[in-house]
C-alpha cells in the first residue's frame, strides 16, 4: 500500500462516506474504524464554523439547528478541495437559494 493511497482513501472516506468506505476498509483494520466518525465529525464541525464565520448574518436568521443542516448540504454537496480554509463556502450563498 502506497501512502498517497491510503491519504486519498482518507479523503474520500471524510467527504463521500458510503462511496470510499469499501476501498478504505481495506486499509484500516476493523477495530479502528469506529474511530473514522470522530475524524469525519471534526471536518463537518470545522467547515460549519468556516460557514458561520463567513455568514454571520445567515446563522441568525435561520437559526442554528437550521443553519447546521444547510452546512452539512452543503459540505457533502462542496468537499474542501483546497487548504485554505479561508476560500470555502464561496458559493454557499447560491447553495441556499436553491
Amino acid at each position: 500500500m502506497r501512502l498517497v493511497d491510503w491519504q486519498q482513501s482518507f479523503v474520500e472516506i471524510l467527504t463521500e462516506p458510503k462511496q470510499a468506505s469499501r476501498r478504505f476498509n481495506g486499509f484500516v483494520q476493523p477495530e479502528h474504524q469506529v474511530r473514522i466518525d470522530i475524524y469525519r465529525n471534526n471536518n463537518l464541525q470545522a467547515l460549519m464554523g468556516v460557514l458561520a464565520a463567513r455568514f454571520p448574518l445567515c446563522l441568525r436568521i435561520l437559526g442554528q439547528k437550521c443553519f447546521e443542516q444547510f452546512c452539512q448540504a452543503y459540505a457533502l454537496a462542496n468537499p474542501l478541495t483546497q487548504a485554505n480554509l479561508n476560500q470555502y463556502g464561496s458559493e454557499f450563498s447560491h447553495f441556499i437559494c436553491q
